[in-house]
């Protein structure tokens, strides 16, 4: 079982579809058997908010060890990115955060992966 969840920060842009596979590996940078894992992961305002922002996809590929998060455009355009990068900025960001939590047949659940999502404003859109 993992103890400490690694950290990464993620970027993820307003209407744009997002992906990112993750390849799990041991402290000796063998392929982790993940077999037995059920993997999912959230996108919220706060750790300790109970809105959800995201449920994001997860496929899991034993065969590699990896694991993909998505989000499809669709999801990604309902999501407010309205606060200001810096002071009189006209670019605009929301600051959220995400995990990806692993349970195991066996019945341990703990966090992989932590970090802030940066989600983005985008300029070009469908034109209506």
């Amino acid at each position: 079982m993992i103890v400490n969840p690694t950290e990464l920060d993620i970027d993820v842009y307003k209407d744009r579809d997002y992906s990112k596979t993750f390849i799990i590996k041991d402290s000796e940078d063998a392929l982790l058997d993940i077999s037995d894992w059920t993997v999912e992961s959230q996108i919220r305002p706060t750790y300790s908010s109970d809105s959800l922002t995201a449920q994001m996809v997860v496929d899991i590929v034993t065969a590699d060890s990896s694991i993909t998060t998505s989000l499809e455009s669709a999801v990604t355009g309902v999501i407010d990115a309205s606060t200001p990068i810096d002071l009189n900025s006209t670019t605009t960001a929301t600051n959220l955060v995400w995990d990806l939590l692993v349970t195991t047949t066996g019945g341990d659940r703990f966090s992989l992966i932590t970090g802030v999502c940066t989600f983005h404003d985008t300029v070009t859109r469908e034109v209506t």
